[in-house]
C-alpha cells in the first residue's frame, strides 16, 4: 500500500468503470473529470475521450454486449451494455490498464454497484491480469468508493475486500508479482495502515 498517485506509479494500472464503459468528460459529460476514470482520459488520453473509445472498442471487440439503450431511454452517453465483470485491456505493450466494469450506469447516468457486483467484478479482473499482465507490478486505487455508491463499507472495508479477493485468487494461481494499493491523499483518514499491515500479516 502506498499514499500517492495511481498514473505516476511505475505499474499496470486498474481503472474502474460502468457496464457502459462511458468516458465522456466535455461539459455535460456523463464521467466527472475528478473521478479515476476522468483522470486517465486526461492524463493518458490528452482530454480526448475519443481515443479512449476507441480502445476501448477494440478491447472490446470478442464481448457480446447485454442490452442496448435508445436515446429515448438513455438521452447521453454510451448505450451498450456490458457483463459485471468485463474486463478490456488496453494502454501499452508494457505498461496495461486493465478497465474493468464493476457498476452499473443507470438511465440517468448515476452510477451504482453493490458489495456482490464488486467481488464477482474482482475475481475477473484478476483472471484477466493473470491471462495479460505477464506477472508484472498491478497498481489500483480503491475501487466501490465514491461515486460507486457501495455504501455499505467504509474505505478500509473496502481495501480489506479487494485483498482477501486477491488472496484468494493467489492462492489458485500467481495474479501478478505485486499489488500495490495506492490511497488518494484525502482518503487517507478512513484507513488505518497499520492496521491494515496487521490484517495482511495474519495471511
Amino acid at each position: 500500500m502506498v499514499v500517492g498517485d495511481l498514473f505516476e506509479q511505475d505499474a499496470d494500472i486498474v481503472v474502474g468503470f460502468t457496464d457502459t464503459f462511458d468516458t465522456s468528460i466535455s461539459d455535460g459529460g456523463v464521467i466527472s473529470s475528478s473521478t479515476v476514470q476522468g483522470q486517465l482520459v486526461l492524463r493518458h488520453y490528452d482530454g480526448d475521450h475519443r481515443r479512449l473509445d476507441k480502445d476501448l472498442s477494440g478491447a472490446l471487440s470478442r464481448t457480446i454486449p447485454i442490452a442496448r439503450e435508445t436515446r429515448q431511454t438513455k438521452q447521453r452517453g454510451k448505450l451498450l451494455r456490458y457483463p459485471l465483470g468485463t474486463v478490456a485491456v488496453i494502454g501499452r505493450p508494457h505498461r496495461h490498464v486493465f478497465a474493468v466494469a464493476y457498476s452499473h450506469m443507470g438511465r440517468d447516468n448515476v452510477a451504482q454497484s453493490s458489495l456482490k457486483d464488486l467481488w464477482l467484478s474482482l475475481e475477473r479482473l484478476w483472471n484477466a491480469v493473470h491471462q495479460h499482465g505477464q506477472r508484472r507490478r498491478l497498481a489500483m486505487p480503491i475501487i466501490g468508493s465514491g461515486l460507486a455508491r457501495i455504501d455499505v463499507l467504509n474505505r478500509e472495508g473496502l481495501l480489506r475486500m479487494i485483498l482477501l479477493s486477491f488472496i484468494a485468487q493467489s492462492r489458485q494461481a500467481v495474479v501478478c508479482n505485486e499489488l500495490l494499493i495506492v490511497i488518494h491523499p484525502n482518503d487517507l483518514g478512513e484507513v488505518d495502515l497499520l492496521e491494515m499491515a496487521a490484517f495482511l500479516k495474519s495471511f
